[in-house]
């Protein structure tokens, strides 16, 4: 997002006059959820006047999503919860594929990530993200591909946790949502 991110979170940028996150409340909303929260990290104070539940990640600097996402341990305990990235835009309905799909860690992805992928890059692999599925079982996310073989697909960056499938998930989650379709993306 580069410039746009110079003086706020990614989930503050706007698009279209609405910021990232209220599309993404928005989407939530109709989607059936009561209640939204947000980690926050870098420039957390730009989030005071936002109505929502807070988590703080202090060590944001030195730290990964996982570690973010950790703090919000109370919410994914006592799950159910959808869990979303502050970068994209989704709609209800991949909010409602992945929370109503059975499982205690849900992924929605897209297998058809490289026609997208394609368009926005010259060459696929510089932003793509390694994903594997084999036997309906998440074996590999989030590394850095060699070969377009080692993506087969591309993560929504929303998922449902039961209360089984907080941040203890083992490393190999069952997968049991694969909509083709993604959500609807900007810069596609």
């Amino acid at each position: 997002m580069g410039a746009a991110t110079g003086d706020r979170p990614k989930c503050l940028v706007e698009l279209a006059g609405r910021t990232l996150l209220d599309r993404q409340v928005s989407a939530l909303a109709l989607a059936g959820a009561r209640e939204v929260a947000v980690v926050t990290g870098w420039c957390s104070w730009q989030f005071e006047r936002v109505p929502l539940t807070r988590f703080h990640n202090a060590a944001w600097a030195e730290s990964s999503m996982v570690d973010s996402l950790a703090c919000a341990r109370e919410w994914l305990e006592a799950g159910p919860v959808v869990v979303a990235y502050g970068d994209i835009v989704f709609t209800p309905a991949a909010v409602t594929a992945v929370a109503s799909a059975p499982g205690p860690l849900v992924v929605g992805y897209d297998p058809d990530w490289l026609t997208q992928w394609a368009r926005r890059f010259g060459d696929p692999l510089v932003d793509a993200e390694t994903f594997a599925v084999a036997d309906g079982r998440l074996t590999d996310i989030g590394g850095t591909p060699s070969t377009l073989e080692e993506v087969g697909g591309s993560t929504w960056g929303c998922s449902s946790w039961s209360r089984r499938g907080g941040p203890s998930c083992p490393r190999s989650c069952r997968v049991r949502t694969r909509v083709a379709t993604p959500p609807v993306c900007c810069g596609g």
